[in-house]
């Protein structure tokens, strides 16, 4: 119900200049429902700094008062905590003001004295109330949840990412992917996998916010980390620790046998396919045709490519060193970002993606072979804050380490 109420109980505030009747009205209730927390304000304005402290489920006012009367309160609720529900209580039978009390979105209008009876039925009207809007709360955050892990699942593919749906992942500065396999037989091996899910999720939650996906290859996740004053909360060993940590508790809580993999840290949503194959690679798990390497493409005659691929392959040469993606892209040049990935590939037969991280890695290889320059400056040129990131995107690409093709090339 309110903010820090439990589920079974409400949170209640009288507001009344009248000490005897604010007494009566709390002893009505709590005879009615003991269970529910009722608090006591003096007027209007009281009754606003209350609000302003913490949340309140039903606010039953007096309309007459001094300084902020109940009308006025009840229009400062409907406008900046609107989930508050607000029942109207005076002497006076006007019928002006229980139009104006609608217009405020009060819930019931009662006059004194109030039965027992009356109070009963608004207490479990306003009950009814809040156990739809909750009920409707926890549908919204699960279809919610299902449509993120839907989306996270097809970045793995590298489909694009509606731009309404950008909301829907929480804030980080940076995200880690690790994959997991377990063994089991016949129809326990979905029931474990959605187990081992459950596991994961405990033992991600309080490094930051997990995103699980359960498949036929994997159950991977994808855990979405932010710092605090610019310092991360974890460090990049310790989340690559995890991939050790899920299989012992997995072991211990619900006698699973799991073995993890690491695939990576980056802050750009675009490398998770990237990271996600090289989970997969390092677990040994079957891989889907779609994360087999892409053959390279035979380029079309320019003249027959689309002058937007045009524009967006000249955008990437020319600042393939800067934080670029299909939506920054897309904009530069007037487009959607899914019209630019269908684009693409019709046009020259594979992803953005892969444009972009051949040419990244195809300086990042003349820079090895014609320079001294160290790794990690090497990896800042061509568009990398991660130097481990980089290590292992460049391996995955090109079969060895950067620090192995230096070597074979000057040899």
């Amino acid at each position: 119900m309110g903010e820090g109420s439990k589920d079974d109980e409400m949170k209640i505030m009288l507001v009344d200049d009248e000490p005897l009747v604010r007494t009566s009205m709390a002893r009505m209730i709590a005879h009615l429902e003991p269970s529910h927390s009722i608090f006591e304000a003096e007027d209007g304005e009281d009754a606003i700094h209350m609000l302003e402290a913490e949340a309140y489920d039903l606010v039953v006012t007096d309309i007459r008062m001094p300084a902020v009367n109940g009308l006025e309160l009840s229009h400062t609720i409907q406008e900046r905590w609107p989930e508050t529900i607000v029942v109207m209580l005076t002497g006076y039978a006007d019928f002006q003001y229980a139009q104006e009390a609608i217009r405020y979105n009060v819930k019931e209008y009662l006059l004194k004295p109030v039965s027992i009876d009356h109070l009963r039925r608004v207490i479990a009207q306003v009950e009814e109330e809040l156990g739809r809007r909750n009920a409707s709360k926890v549908v919204d955050k699960l279809r919610s949840r299902s449509l993120l892990e839907k989306r996270v699942q097809d970045l793995f593919y590298e489909l694009p990412l509606p731009y309404y749906d950008e909301s829907l992942f929480p804030p980080f500065d940076r995200f880690a992917l690790l994959s997991f396999s377990v063994s089991a037989e016949g129809d326990r091996e979905r029931t474990a996998r959605f187990s081992l899910k459950n596991v994961i999720e405990d033992v991600f939650a309080p490094f930051g916010a997990p995103v699980v996906v359960v498949s036929d290859q994997a159950v991977t996740a994808v855990l979405f980390v932010s710092g605090k004053d610019g310092e991360p909360l974890i460090e990049d060993a310790a989340l690559e620790a995890l991939a050790d940590t899920v299989p012992d508790v997995a072991k211990r809580v619900v006698k699973l046998d799991v073995v993890g993999s690491f695939g990576g840290v980056s802050a750009q949503l675009q490398d998770i396919k990237a990271l996600y194959l090289a989970s997969l690679k390092t677990l040994g798990a079957p891989q889907e045709p779609e994360f087999e390497p892409e053959p390279e493409p035979s380029p079309p005659p320019e003249e027959q490519v689309h002058r937007i691929v045009r524009s967006a392959l000249e955008l990437i040469q020319d600042r393939y060193a800067e934080d670029l993606t299909l939506t920054s892209i897309a904009e530069s040049l007037y487009v959607s970002p899914n019209y630019l990935s269908s684009l693409f590939k019709s046009q020259t037969g594979s992803t953005f993606t892969h444009h972009l991280t051949k040419a990244r890695m195809t300086k990042a290889k003349q820079l090895l072979r014609e320079t001294n320059l160290k790794i990690y400056a090497i990896c800042e040129q061509v568009g990398y804050a991660d130097q481990a990131h980089f290590s292992r995107m460049f391996k995955t690409l090109e079969g060895m380490s950067p620090y192995d093709y230096r070597t074979k090339a000057n040899i």
